[in-house]
């Protein structure tokens, strides 16, 4: 079997069209110092929205989650097709698998750009429906595979993060007469090789590199914005240090005394938000140099062992399983009356539809 090494900065930084180095921003993470709030919840305020029972929406997790103008949009990670919420909850659609005119396969992820939704068919089809589901278009084809991708005004963002082994780059971007390639892959890794990319708002970041990017539109390029210092055991310096073959890489993931990698990075308001997963999983705020670092989400509510599943202007959303809710509403001695109480009350059995949190950035 191929070794693997990756290399911090050469594997996040070289590509074709390499991105232009700038002034980045330091990110220094430690559970270990003042700045771990360990009695204060990230988030003060939340709403929710508990997704509808219908027969033909039953779901048993939450992969991703987009808002529209009105609509909620839900893609399952066991059943890889979009389902369409009202935003109080109410199912209205889904998209039909099959292979006809208009259905879908398997989807591996979705956007929203001018009212209309867009899903990733298949690993290479992006399909154009209305914003109820129904089919307009194939708006895109290809004939290299990829994972994931994103509509960026008149662009396209496609990932790759190993899954493809005759795929060069992680990053290819397509516009009308262009297509640039971004971050070459390391050979030494090898295909298919499970890292998912994380994509807000213009910031990109993966598993294997402590960088985060910004995408810049109208230069159709990836820079450079934050760098992630971890001030104990952690991925990056094993990777430095070390020859490290899929066996190790895997007993290092697995291993709860080496933090993981930045999960889901947002920018809002000049505040960095992300979280990441050492001996349980974390979330850190950094803001005018200083970074903040928490261990409960929502005061309340159970812990998570996975990140946001997507993001509305300053909300945050979290999907919470039913079975979950449960469990942790029977340890509790007194439930709280307001948005507490009222989250609880929709809890009374463990088949229902997960219930989607709203926490509010500060």
């Amino acid at each position: 079997m191929k070794k693997m090494l990756l290399s911090l900065l050469a594997f996040g930084m070289l590509a074709c069209n390499a991105p232009q180095e700038t002034s980045l921003k330091v990110v220094e993470v430690d559970v270990n110092s003042a700045d771990y709030q360990k009695e204060e919840a990230v988030f003060k305020d939340f709403d929710f929205v508990k997704l509808d029972n219908a027969s033909e929406a039953l779901l048993s997790d939450v992969s991703k989650v987009l808002v529209g103008e009105d609509r909620l949009y839900v893609l399952p990670v066991m059943d890889p097709r979009v389902f369409i919420f009202s935003k109080d909850g109410k199912y209205i659609n889904s998209l039909k698998k099959g292979q006809g005119p208009g259905e879908i396969r398997f989807v591996y992820d979705m956007d929203l750009r001018d009212g209309n939704l867009y899903v990733y068919d298949n690993y290479r089809t992006i399909r154009k429906f209305d914003k109820d589901g129904n089919y307009l278009e194939d708006a895109y084809t290809q004939d290299a595979y990829n994972l994931l991708m994103k509509m960026e005004e008149d662009q396209i963002l496609l990932f790759d993060p190993y899954f493809n082994a005759r795929q060069e780059h992680l990053l290819t971007v397509v516009a009308k007469d262009t297509t640039l390639h971004y971050f070459p892959k390391r050979k030494e890794m090898e295909s298919p090789f499970f890292l998912n990319m994380f994509y807000d708002n213009g910031y990109i970041s993966w598993p294997v590199s402590d960088t985060i990017y910004h995408y810049n539109a109208e230069k159709m390029e990836p820079l450079p914005e934050y760098v992630v210092q971890f001030r104990h055991p952690n991925i990056y310096e094993v990777m430095q240090k070390e020859t490290i073959t899929p066996e190790r890489f895997n007993e290092i993931t697995m291993d709860d005394y080496h933090c993981k990698w930045v999960h889901n990075p947002v920018v809002y308001d000049g505040q960095l938000f992300f979280s990441f997963r050492y001996d349980k999983l974390y979330y850190a705020k950094h803001e005018n140099g200083k970074t903040k670092i928490y261990s409960t989400l929502i005061e309340g509510l159970p812990a998570l062992d996975v990140g946001a599943r997507g993001r509305d202007g300053n909300r945050m959303i979290y999907a919470y399983s039913m079975s979950k809710l449960m469990e942790h509403k029977e340890g509790m001695e007194e439930i709280p009356e307001g948005k507490l109480r009222a989250l609880y009350d929709q809890v009374v059995d463990e088949e229902d539809n997960p219930i989607l949190v709203f926490a509010t950035l500060n």
